[in-house]
């Protein structure tokens, strides 16, 4: 972490910003979810490329082998700077994308919103050299707690896939409900204190 910042309201938010767009990356294997629709065509031609070889939704994208590796990609990520930034700044313009008020805003604005804003917060990254162990450790969090999440829910998840059973605990009910949102936003809270404490 660069020196001076560990107690930055800045930092913490960045940090807060990048474990909720690592939240997202799981449901890179639907073309419909909100990761793929910030990206355009291209989001949706390569989550359709994913899911299918992924072996389609909730499979290859959520289960421990994908979180094993996207901790081993955020490890050597974290050495080079520039991959380091687009790696943050793709996955801040699906945070962006998926909070932006689309009641008010054209799909266009939402666009520019969201990828100037993932280039920007990119680009932060890129210029401060955050902690190797907070930046994996937020990565992985934000990924883990999306699988958590939708372990809740009453279709559950494969953790270890393709072996071993559909684990569900379904607290949430069914995706897209007034109490998976409860849920979800309990996880939310309880991952701000998580972030709070290891930025600090």
């Amino acid at each position: 972490m660069a020196t001076g910042m560990a107690h930055s309201p800045e930092h913490i938010a960045m940090v807060a910003v990048l474990a909720g767009g690592a939240g997202l990356m799981p449901d890179l294997d639907h073309p419909d979810a909100s990761p793929a629709r910030a990206f355009g065509p291209i989001g949706r031609l390569g989550a359709k490329a994913i899911g299918t070889g992924a072996g389609g939704h909730r499979k290859g994208t959520h289960n421990l082998w994908a979180l094993i590796g996207i901790a081993v990609l955020a490890w050597f990520l974290w050495y080079s700077p520039m991959g380091r930034a687009i790696f943050t700044g793709a996955i801040l313009c699906m945070a962006i994308w998926t909070i932006a008020p689309s009641s008010f805003l054209t799909k266009m604005w939402r666009h520019l919103i969201s990828w100037g804003a993932g280039a920007a917060l990119g680009y932060w990254f890129y210029a401060h050299n955050i902690s190797h162990t907070v930046f994996l450790l937020v990565i992985c969090w934000g990924y883990a707690a999306h699988l958590l999440a939708d372990t809740l829910t009453r279709g559950g998840v494969r953790w270890a896939w393709p072996f071993g059973p559909r684990i569900t605990v379904p607290l949430a009910g069914t995706t897209g409900t007034a109490r998976e949102a409860m849920v979800a936003w309990m996880i939310i809270i309880i991952s701000l204190a998580f972030i709070v404490v290891m930025a600090r």
